[in-house]
């Protein structure tokens, strides 16, 4: 029965049947002919995607080391810029009267000067190429290596100066929480530890155990500063407090209200007034001599509101006013008398804003000037290129050159590039 039921399923398949049979063999019957398969189709994904990554880390090489070369090759185009900006500061400062240099707008703000630009040959995508020069009063500020007197002996009224603009900020430090339990003379004093040559704390400033007890420790100066980004590891100071704004909220809330102010009222007290390193400088004077005389032409309100005890709002504001209808540069010191502000006798000493300022008399007579001595030069070169975005442009290289010249003995104390 067996054998008969074999030979008739046999007889009974036909062509249909056969292909059937091969169809489920190929399929069913061989499965590791299909893993084989599948294997060779997923390594030849992988060798594709591998070979995928090579060469796009390969584009993205080439692609770096181009724009490194391009940087470098305009970094030195701009460099050059930069160098040739500097250049005609300082021939501007030579050659120049100082007060035509205020006068015609030349001293604090020129204008940007469009050297070249280069097209393509649809002239559609150009490169520019700029020249930016500062030259910017030094001694409109206060250089705080006048603390120091060249016997190593603190400068008193200097100190006490200093001690008055650094208080002018107390309140919005102690409000930001950045007044790291220090006040402004325990800050002053901390700066004399730090130029000063000896080891005897100054009242509660800081010397070397102070510095070596921090982690890590760090090794007090003990001499002037070079750079004023020396001030923020001077105990009491940080970058954010030397470099950041300390608008006060009074200020804040009297903005709104500046659109009826006046324009001296204007130009008086601006935003970027209340960052400290606006205010103040650090070089060492030529033949290391101080002079800590403000030059009046250039100082910003919060050095000219700590210029004496005397000194108010409305006598700022009346400075001002002279410094605009004189074209911004008073010539003589003389010219303050004609502003009664100036002229008001003092409760505490007798004498007037005028007579104490210039020189009659007083703790700090004779701390102002109208005539600059040093001033810092800086030339910026930039190539540039236009966006789609009016107000964006394509930085392809940009470097800064300066330096601190002295006017008188016509020499560069100071020279750094960025």
């Amino acid at each position: 029965m067996k054998l008969l039921y074999r030979q008739t399923r046999k007889r009974n398949r036909g062509p249909e049947s056969e292909r059937a049979v091969s169809s489920a063999h190929s399929i069913f019957v061989n499965p590791a002919d299909g893993r084989r398969g599948g294997i060779v189709i997923i390594a030849v994904l992988l060798i594709a995607t591998s070979t995928m990554t090579i060469t796009t880390d390969f584009y993205n090489d080439v692609i770096n080391h181009y724009s490194a070369v391009r940087s470098q090759a305009e970094g030195y185009r701009a460099h050059s810029l930069a160098m040739a900006g500097f250049q005609a500061g300082l021939t501007a400062l030579k050659m120049i009267p100082e007060e035509f240099l205020y006068t015609k707008g030349m001293v604090l703000n020129p204008p940007n000067i469009e050297m070249d630009k280069e097209c393509d040959d649809s002239g559609e995508y150009c490169t520019h190429l700029f020249i930016t020069y500062r030259i910017q009063p030094e001694d409109g500020k206060l250089n705080l290596n006048n603390l120091v007197l060249t016997g190593d002996e603190p400068n008193e009224p200097f100190r006490k100066l200093l001690i008055r603009f650094f208080d002018r900020f107390q309140q919005t430090l102690v409000e930001k929480e950045m007044d790291l339990n220090r006040d402004a003379e325990q800050r002053v004093n901390a700066l004399i530890d730090w130029i000063d040559l000896n080891t005897n704390e100054y009242g509660d400033g800081a010397e070397s155990s102070y510095y070596d007890a921090l982690r890590p420790p760090q090794k007090i100066k003990n001499s002037m500063l070079y750079n004023l980004s020396e001030l923020a590891v001077v105990r009491g100071f940080n970058r954010q407090i030397v470099y950041e704004p300390l608008i006060s909220e009074e200020w804040k809330n009297n903005r709104e209200n500046r659109a009826s102010m006046t324009d001296e009222e204007k130009e008086m007290l601006q935003d970027e007034d209340w960052i400290i390193a606006n205010n103040l400088t650090a070089y060492v004077p030529y033949q290391a001599s101080i002079d800590d005389k403000v030059n009046i032409n250039a100082a910003r309100y919060h050095v000219l509101m700590s210029l004496s005890t005397g000194m108010t709002p409305e006598a700022v504001k009346a400075l001002f006013k002279l410094r605009r209808d004189k074209n911004g540069y008073i010539k003589n010191l003389s010219e303050l008398q004609d502003l009664p502000e100036f002229m008001a006798s003092s409760s505490q000493t007798g004498l007037s804003l005028y007579q104490e300022l210039v020189g009659t008399g007083g703790e700090i007579s004779g701390l102002i000037k109208t005539q600059g001595a040093y001033y810092r030069v800086i030339g910026v070169g930039s190539v540039v290129r236009p966006t789609d975005n009016e107000e964006d442009k394509d930085v392809l290289g940009i470097r800064r050159v300066w330096g601190i010249y002295e006017k008188n003995s016509q020499r560069l104390i100071y020279y750094a590039e960025d």
